[in-house]
């Protein structure tokens, strides 16, 4: 999905990837490659508010770059947030390698 280059047509537009997906009856719309490329690059909401629009059964889930996806545990997670890791963090032994690096 993405805006399309004078002469090139090989990007989808936000309503082609809703008619795809309706054609194949999907369930959860996950585009892809969008920010690939800064010259075609696209804002995700647009296909966002396309399928809205068109068809409100239909969701659409925003990933990032290594996001995990479980169907159809995350179907309704929207856009992608990374975790946030803060219940592992230990700043005792952060503490520790800091003391050990500048004694």
């Amino acid at each position: 999905m993405g805006h399309n280059p004078a002469g090139a047509n090989d990007k989808l537009t936000p309503f082609d990837a809703y008619r795809i997906g309706k054609a194949l009856n999907t369930k959860v719309l996950i585009p892809d490659h969008y920010e690939n490329w800064g010259c075609t690059y696209m804002e995700p909401d647009q296909l966002e508010t396309t399928v809205k629009e068109n068809d409100p059964k239909m969701k659409t889930v925003i990933l990032k770059p290594g996001a995990l996806f479980v169907y159809p545990d995350d179907q309704d997670i929207g856009r992608y947030k990374y975790p946030d890791w803060q219940e592992r963090f230990d700043w005792r032994k952060a503490r520790y390698t800091l003391e050990k690096q500048n004694p």
